[in-house]
């Protein structure tokens, strides 16, 4: 192995916790569909529902893109499905708005949840001035752009790359290739920190 340059970091359960995705998330979209629909409750009551919508979209997952979609395109019309089976299950008569101004809220729950490690920061402020510093994320744009913005994390980073704008993915090789390219090292000069043997580890190669 080269000389180290560059050094890739995954964004979920790597600098931070993927379980904003329930409290933060899914309790933001819960309340809007409150709000939207006039209805009762604590929001945390219908969390067991917000369960089953997402067994629903797992189902919709499952079944993969459709001819001609991109994997952006996937994992939103994935993700509004499953807001409209939740507003479906509260009570409510889903709406091409309505399913919206949840998704926003979701994501919204997202972006502004405290999900960063705590180590995170001072690691990555000790590695920027020896390494250019990279992140390669699966996911829909938003996930990754909406916390790396309000966490202040953007600024660590020479290049950020997700799948849902690369329309490729971890492990594929090309999406390793195409950072690579950005951030002007070859493999030999690059290392990727992240959680996932398949997707980070055995997929750098």
């Amino acid at each position: 192995m080269g000389e180290v340059k560059a050094i890739f970091f995954d964004l979920g359960d790597t600098l931070i916790s993927s379980r904003i995705f329930e409290p933060e998330g899914e309790l933001r979209a819960i309340r809007k569909v409150l709000k939207l629909y006039g209805l009762d409750g604590p929001p945390s009551k219908y969390l067991p529902l917000a369960k089953e919508a997402d067994a629903f979209a797992n189902g919709l997952m499952e079944g993969g893109r459709l001819p001609g979609e991109t994997l952006q395109e996937f994992g939103v019309r994935v993700i509004k499905a499953k807001y409209a089976k939740l507003i479906e299950l509260m009570g409510g008569e889903p709406s091409p708005e309505g399913v919206e101004q949840v998704f926003r809220a979701h994501l919204e729950g997202i972006a502004t949840a405290r999900s960063l490690f705590p180590e995170v920061e001072e690691v990555l402020s000790a590695l920027k001035g020896r390494y250019r510093l990279g992140l390669l994320s699966n996911n829909i744009v938003e996930y990754v752009k909406g916390p790396l913005e309000h966490l202040g994390l953007r600024r660590f980073f020479h290049v950020v790359v997700i799948s849902g704008e690369e329309n490729v993915r971890k492990p594929e090789p090309e999406i390793f290739l195409r950072a690579l390219r950005r951030i002007e090292a070859s493999p030999r000069e690059a290392m990727m920190v992240g959680d996932s043997l398949v997707e980070d580890i055995q997929g750098w190669g």
